[in-house]
């Protein structure tokens, strides 16, 4: 019994360094959204130069 409730706490910490990834990989894709904005930007500042051309 008490091995198997040792059993139990390893995976226990398996399931925590899984949920420590989850956080990992949330993070990662909030990153790829700031990236995603940031070339929204980059599309926004190229509008503008062409508006300065043409302006």
């Amino acid at each position: 019994m008490n091995v198997f409730r040792w059993k139990l706490l390893k995976t226990n910490d398996f399931g925590r360094k899984l949920l420590k990834t989850n956080d990992f990989g949330r993070k990662l894709l909030k990153m790829n959204d700031f990236n995603r904005n940031l070339l929204k930007t980059n599309d926004f500042g190229r509008k503008l130069l062409k508006t300065n051309v043409f302006g």
